[in-house]
């Protein structure tokens, strides 16, 4: 089995709404027929920061391949709308609104 976390940090008074963003794309319908893939859990530190929430993205799948396939799909990118074109038609990465940082953990289960 193959674990991905996503641990990001957002401005408290956006948490709210990137926690029902998050929710509503990662359905179960919009997962169904991704190979490999097990099943999402949507954390929330409880931890008390004036600072930023804290959540955490993790997914499990059958294998390193399954999700670095799913990756290069236009699943993938439906549910992850990370970039937008320029005036100049050059694509620009763009953090979501709210978003302070991230980091992206990969485990293999042994």
């Amino acid at each position: 089995m193959y674990i991905v976390t996503n641990t990001i940090q957002i401005e408290p008074e956006f948490a709210d709404k990137v926690i029902t963003q998050f929710v509503s794309r990662h359905t179960k319908e919009n997962m169904a027929g991704v190979v490999g893939f097990i099943d999402f859990e949507l954390l929330l530190n409880q931890q008390d920061n004036p600072e930023y929430k804290e959540l955490v993205v993790l997914s499990r799948w059958e294998d390193k391949d399954s999700q670095k396939n799913w990756l290069k799909t236009q699943s993938f990118k439906n549910l992850h709308p990370k970039a937008k074109q320029s005036a100049e038609g050059q694509e620009t990465k763009r953090k979501p609104s709210g978003i302070i940082n991230n980091q992206i953990s990969e485990y293999e289960v042994v």
